[in-house]
């Protein structure tokens, strides 16, 4: 479990070194190609995508059962290394250690010593180094926060009565609305299948988490999220 489960990779490496097996690249671009036939075939009206350079990065062996909080991060942080609006976040990822499975465990950790998310640490007893515990979206925004990089974490409660809650935020988060109309009205007001330059999102359900790099409406004008699973 030593080097193999701290490796990481971004595309800006790619000179000096291959992916590891478990790192995808150039999924998005294939993605916005796919989802332009489905607009020129009428299956998709519009769709967004977030940063393209984001990696898909799923689990191995050692971290099979646990490890999807783990990946999703890994995942944001490959379009944050990549993302050319705030340059500055490289740095403040590779304070100390840069990211990795175990590395986070020991970012979580350094966190709760300085303060940061008393409650989380007491419900993992302030213990993650070596171990196999999950983790989920809190832990998340404290590592980021603790590093100096925004974050926030959004509550939906209500999303059982009401699963449209959460993709109408997904949809507001790759399309602001205007100041009249909302997102969905937005999306048909601009190119059918938009590239931005935002980070992905990270969804926690129950049991699972997984990362959120799309949303598209179909022909009906029904949304989907476009998703990875750090699970396949």
């Amino acid at each position: 479990m030593g080097q193999a489960s701290d490796q990481f990779w971004t595309l800006s490496r790619a000179v000096h070194t291959r992916p590891p097996s478990n790192y995808t690249p150039n999924l998005i671009p294939i993605l916005r190609r796919a989802l332009n036939r489905s607009h020129s075939k009428g299956a998709t009206q519009r769709a967004a995508l977030c940063h393209e350079e984001l990696c898909h990065i799923s689990g191995e062996f050692f971290d099979s059962g646990w490890g999807c909080g783990y990946r999703n991060f890994l995942m944001a942080c490959s379009s944050l290394y990549e993302q050319q609006v705030i340059p500055q976040y490289v740095s403040l990822l590779e304070q100390d250690r840069g990211p990795g499975v175990r590395n986070l465990q020991y970012w979580l950790e350094k966190a709760w010593s300085e303060g940061f998310d008393l409650v989380g640490a007491e419900q993992l007893k302030r213990r993650l180094v070596g171990t196999r515990k999950w983790i989920g979206a809190a832990e998340l925004y404290t590592a980021f926060t603790h590093r100096g990089i925004p974050a926030r974490l959004i509550d939906f409660p209500q999303s059982g009565n009401d699963p449209e809650v959460v993709t109408r935020w997904v949809a507001n988060y790759f399309f602001p609305p205007r100041a009249t109309g909302n997102a969905f009205t937005a999306l048909s007001s601009v190119s059918p299948i938009v590239q931005t330059d935002k980070p992905p999102l990270i969804l926690q359900h129950q049991g699972h988490s997984r990362t959120i790099v799309g949303i598209e409406l179909n022909r009906m004008g029904v949304p989907n999220l476009l998703i990875f699973d750090p699970g396949r």
